[in-house]
């Protein structure tokens, strides 16, 4: 009998945990590029979406497996749910407000990803590109519209709530 999609899930949330740690210890590394921060950021935002997506949608793996562009609204949908603000203090106001800045940040971190949008959005975190008669690479790459001190708060806020989205998931154990 083939994996159930709970199964899934419950792998897709373990691995962002994991991906979580490698963010968090690359963050406290000195002289570590932001492709590299923003890579790790994607990759367990969009992780995290995913195992809640595969949960508790009828949405199939396959669909789901595919996608990339399932963080901005996962995201701004538990920005106001009961888990995010116990977990952040919020209230239904402050959780409304977050909402917004929330979703446009996550399009942008989903744009990350090389397949969302390689002709209007050819910045990625991973693979270099394309820019006029010039080939640009991810770690040679600032990313203007997310860089991490312009955005203050509402990147710290943005890894809070990614982080209260993986504290929240209740997984089962795999079986070894």
């Amino acid at each position: 009998m083939p994996p159930s999609g709970r199964q899934w899930a419950d792998a897709y949330a373990r691995q962002a945990a994991s991906d979580l740690r490698v963010y968090r210890l690359l963050v406290s590394s000195a002289n570590v590029e932001p492709s590299h921060l923003f890579h790790y950021l994607q990759m367990t935002s969009e992780k995290i979406a995913k195992a809640y997506l595969l949960r508790d949608s009828t949405a199939s793996l396959g669909d789901v497996a595919a996608t990339h562009t399932v963080l901005h609204r996962f995201l701004g949908n538990f920005a106001t749910s009961p888990q995010a603000r116990q977990s952040m203090g919020w209230s239904t106001a402050q959780s409304r407000a977050v909402n917004r800045e929330v979703r446009v940040l996550a399009r942008e971190v989903e744009c990350l990803a090389p397949a969302v949008d390689p002709e209007s959005h050819p910045q990625n975190a991973e693979y270099p590109w394309a820019s006029g008669d010039e080939v640009l690479c991810p770690c040679d790459y600032w990313y203007p519209t997310i860089t991490l001190p312009s955005l203050g708060g509402t990147l710290s806020v943005f890894v809070s709530l990614v982080e209260a989205a993986i504290g929240s998931y209740q997984w089962s154990r795999p079986k070894r």
